[in-house]
């Protein structure tokens, strides 16, 4: 069970960052959502290595897919509070639509996910 999720997540981090890698709008729907230039640049990069590290079942991998999936998800919440709608942008140019209370159920999901890869 542990295997397959660890699989399965680091397939979506994966999947995540070449879809943002491949999509030009990405910088901007990054700004929107509040992140640095810098950081909007590097997400994509960084979201791959950590699901190939998650996929191969390297715990510290796991454990900084946890990290990103909180920060996510309370980025998300904030920018909800705040009454903003940017675009989620979480699955590149596949996920325009704007975020919402669904946003934050996938991505606790997701951080279950990250904990069950931890063990």
């Amino acid at each position: 069970m542990v295997f397959v999720v660890r699989v399965v997540l680091g397939a979506l981090l994966v999947l995540s960052g070449l879809l943002k890698v491949g999509d030009r709008e990405w910088p901007a729907t990054a700004r929107q959502f509040g992140a640095p230039a810098p950081v909007g640049r590097a997400l994509p990069w960084v979201e791959i290595v950590v699901g190939v590290g998650v996929g191969a079942q390297l715990w510290p991998a796991a454990a900084v897919a946890l990290f990103l999936l909180a920060t996510f998800t309370i980025l998300a919440a904030r920018q909800l509070q705040r009454g903003n709608r940017v675009p989620c942008g979480c699955f590149g140019s596949l996920s325009r639509r704007p975020i919402s209370g669904t946003t934050l159920v996938r991505n606790l999901v997701l951080c279950v996910m990250a904990v069950v890869a931890l063990l």
